[in-house]
């Protein structure tokens, strides 16, 4: 994984905690909702496209 990557899963990441403690403190449970399911989205949609960038980094390790 490049440097970009990891930059870009940690701002995914830490972005996600911060949207959802947001939600959750000061939002409605339609908010919290919205918020769990565009994080859904986020992570499917990143590591859809780290497997299709890096498929070798996601096979069996044979011991």
């Amino acid at each position: 994984m490049t440097r970009m990557e990891d930059f870009v899963s940690k701002v995914i990441g830490n972005g996600m905690v911060i949207v959802m403690f947001i939600a959750v403190c000061f939002g409605t449970t339609r908010q919290l909702g919205y918020v769990a399911a565009g994080s859904s989205v986020a992570i499917i949609g990143w590591v859809a496209y780290l497997f299709m960038k890096h498929p070798e980094s996601f096979k069996r390790q044979k011991k």
